[in-house]
């Protein structure tokens, strides 16, 4: 006796009344009919449809006063002075006979001794003597261990009931007793109904390679007797279960817990689908239900960008040709050259899978870097700017300018407008941004004619991307570059557009016609129906400071000298993305790569 217990004792002068079973169904459970042993009457045993006691016997090994076998008649006991022994050890010992006519299994849930309600002594007047001996209790271990027996429909079972001594007695002064016992048989509905399920959680995500995923599973019984259940699952090709167990054991009245793992099944995840694995819970005893699935959503870990992209990607070995706009498929994919780290892949031309969603914003990868980190660009403008706002220096087509054509000592406007942009927008992911990268613009020049050297590989159809001269090549950090941003920020070269796809071609005295115009490469979006877009690269010192020129994306997508620094153009930041960022994704416009630690 668990819940029940109320260190019941049973009284006085013996009967002993196993309630009908009709008086208990509205606490969940069907009693049997009832016995009373009285020392001066008889001892009789009702007996109803449904759950029913057939026969009273005694376990003959005890000393029971001249209570046996035979003076039990069908189901009446006759007339015996019944009457524990004198000896604190004494025990008394009855086997019943329980009888389920249902046409439904019943579970042996334990016994019920109390007091009955007033409406019940009204009914069972007989009944109103219980509890007139404190020193004599029923032995919870004498039955006990058949709780949670199944008795089947049409079937039989003997449950034996022993009366002893109270522990706590030191010497007996009453040795007779009246008392109530009721047995206690569930229905499978109640026995359903005293078991819940809980899981911790239904959904994870896959940090790395090494990740584990632990979920708690908690079966709580609420029934008086234990059960016993298992999980179980399969692995499949995206996630390993393991920790599933088989025959766990919920004492009455308790809960337990245990935990299962999942762990990657595989190297690298190449999209951002949610994959799912299902978890089943299934009480086997003492009745099997049915079983309860608990699907868990796990959200897999990103890989390194290049891993993901050179894994699928064919790379194109045949050398482009920078004199044309790339307006196919035919020259466009992804292309290899240098730049002042080591190998470069770079995206050219017609490109639909080289997305990235970053910091709630739509960007294009421009290129995996020498060292392993990820230049972006805006998709879109991030509005207008003029380059510089310093209408007297000679040198204000810098990034930072100053009084010789590679001081440092000024930011431009440009420069000004991209930290705010980065406060305002990026700051929050700061962590994931490059501080090392660099923005190199060049602005090594002929002194005599004042053109840049930008504007000679532009007319020359010779991009580069190996930087040169350190203090050109703008950073955060002195790791690389010169160490004179305050935010890792910055824009496109002349020669990442024309490697992307543009071209000088237009430049020519037959302007910028449609002949020249290349809507397909990837960097065109149509943002720009009268300005292009600001590079980084200068093109020519002009007749006076506000004359200066800078070498601008045009619409037509071809590379355009004509803005002065002065004027309002459109503003495309460029930021970089540190080698260990983790990504999942596709790379197209609807299922972009995004960042996952």
């Amino acid at each position: 006796m668990k819940k029940q217990k109320k260190r019941v004792f049973i009284n006085k002068k013996i009967p002993i009344l196993i309630v009908l079973a009709t008086l208990f169904m509205g606490i969940g459970y069907a009693s049997v009919n009832s016995v009373i042993l009285n020392i001066n009457g008889n001892a009789t045993a009702y007996k109803y449809d449904g759950l029913f006691i057939s026969s009273i016997t005694t376990d003959e090994e005890n000393t029971l006063n001249g209570i046996n076998t035979s003076n039990v008649v069908n189901n009446t006991m006759l007339n015996t002075s019944i009457t524990l022994g004198n000896d604190l050890s004494s025990k008394f010992t009855m086997i019943v006979n329980v009888c389920n006519n249902y046409s439904d299994d019943r579970i042996f849930s334990g016994l019920r001794y109390m007091d009955l309600t007033e409406d019940e002594l009204a009914e069972y007047p007989d009944f109103s003597g219980l509890y007139t001996n404190n020193d004599i209790v029923i032995d919870d271990s004498s039955y006990s261990s058949l709780a949670g027996t199944i008795l089947s429909s049409n079937s039989c079972m003997n449950i034996p009931v022993t009366f002893k001594y109270a522990s706590s007695l030191s010497s007996i002064t009453n040795n007779e007793l009246v008392a109530t016992i009721n047995f206690k048989f569930d229905s499978f509905e109640n026995y359903k109904s005293n078991i819940s399920y809980a899981i911790n959680s239904t959904s994870g995500t896959f940090e790395n390679k090494m990740s584990n995923l632990n979920y708690d599973i908690t079966v709580t019984n609420n029934n008086t007797y234990a059960i016993k259940f298992n999980t179980y699952g399969s692995s499949n090709e995206n996630i390993l279960l393991s920790g599933t167990g088989s025959d766990i054991t919920v004492d009455a009245n308790s809960f337990t817990t245990t935990t299962i793992t999942l762990s990657p099944a595989k190297e690298m995840y190449e999209n951002i689908d949610i994959v799912s694995i299902d978890i089943n819970v299934q009480v086997i005893d003492p009745i099997e239900l049915p079983t309860n699935s608990y699907t868990i959503n796990i959200s897999t870990f990103g890989s390194p960008l290049k891993d993901i992209i050179l894994g699928k990607t064919i790379l194109v070995t045949t050398q482009p040709s920078f004199s044309q706009n790339v307006t196919t498929l035919e020259n466009s994919g992804l292309f290899k050259t240098l730049d002042e780290s080591g190998d470069t892949y770079y995206y050219r031309g017609v490109v639909t899978d080289n997305y990235i969603s970053f910091a709630n914003k739509m960007w294009r990868l421009v290129r995996i870097n020498g060292d392993g980190t990820y230049r972006l660009v805006l998709d879109s403008s991030a509005g207008t700017s003029v380059f510089s706002s310093d209408t007297t220096s000679t040198y204000n087509l810098g990034y930072m300018y100053g009084s010789t054509v590679h001081d440092n000592t000024n930011s431009s406007a440009i420069k000004t407008y991209l930290e705010n942009w980065y406060i305002n927008n990026l700051q929050a992911y700061d962590n994931y941004i490059d501080k090392d990268a660099i923005f190199w613009q060049d602005r090594n020049y002929n002194s005599t004619t004042k053109v840049y050297a930008g504007w000679v590989r532009m007319v020359s159809n010779s991009p580069t991307l190996v930087a040169t001269t350190k203090e050109d090549m703008f950073s955060v950090t002195t790791t690389k570059g010169n160490g004179k941003l305050t935010k890792p920020i910055g824009l496109l070269t002349a020669d990442e557009v024309v490697l992307a796809g543009g071209t000088t071609t237009g430049a020519t005295t037959t302007g910028y016609g449609t002949a020249y115009k290349n809507t397909e490469f990837y960097l065109y979006t149509g943002d720009y129906p009268t300005y292009g877009f600001w590079t980084m690269t200068p093109r020519r010192v002009g007749s006076g400071a506000t004359n200066n020129h800078m070498i601008l994306s045009k619409e037509v997508a071809v590379i355009w000298s004509e803005p002065v620094v002065t004027t309002q153009r459109y503003v495309r930041p460029v930021i970089n993305l540190k080698a260990n960022t983790l990504f999942k994704g596709s790379g197209t416009k609807t299922n972009p790569y995004v960042v996952t630690n």
